[in-house]
């Protein structure tokens, strides 16, 4: 995809960082703002529910190792509740058990922090066309649906 539609199509994706690191979360909106995603970030999983609610994220970035609550189970009840949303796990910690069980639960990608900006932009990129596509898709269905009704 050109880099000129990818940032056309940046400024409609909303993305959610959930990371009890302040600095490096703060540090990753400012990335995105600056490649045009729309992003807040959120340090307490305990907010997440609202920011769910008030941003409608299209892809969430969790980190795997949070304070109060393991990232995976994050994952399995944000996949649960709201299966469109992407969701691209970050640690520090990179184990292959961890890595395994957030794909296993249906993460979009796992990155490995320090994070590569190219590397997390295209990833980012990649997750918001899947969105994109199973919207289309979803839509599609929908019209055949009624069509046959």
């Amino acid at each position: 995809m050109p880099a000129s539609v990818n940032q056309k199509l940046r400024e409609s994706c909303r993305v959610l960082i959930l990371d009890d690191d302040h600095d490096f979360a703060e540090s990753l909106q400012e990335l995105l703002e600056l490649k045009k995603f729309t992003s807040r970030f959120i340090c307490d999983p305990e907010e997440l529910d609202e920011q769910l609610n008030t941003l409608q994220p299209h892809i969430i970035l969790i980190d795997v190792r949070l304070n109060k609550i393991d990232g995976v189970e994050i994952l399995k009840d944000i996949q649960q509740r709201f299966p469109a949303i992407n969701c691209i796990m970050i640690t520090g910690h990179s184990k292959t058990e961890s890595a395994v069980e957030a794909l296993r639960h249906h993460a979009y990608d796992y990155l490995k922090k320090p994070v590569d900006p190219d590397d997390l932009i295209a990833a980012l990129d990649r997750a918001y066309e899947k969105t994109l596509l199973e919207s289309e898709k979803r839509n599609a269905e929908l019209a055949l649906s009624t069509e046959r009704d």
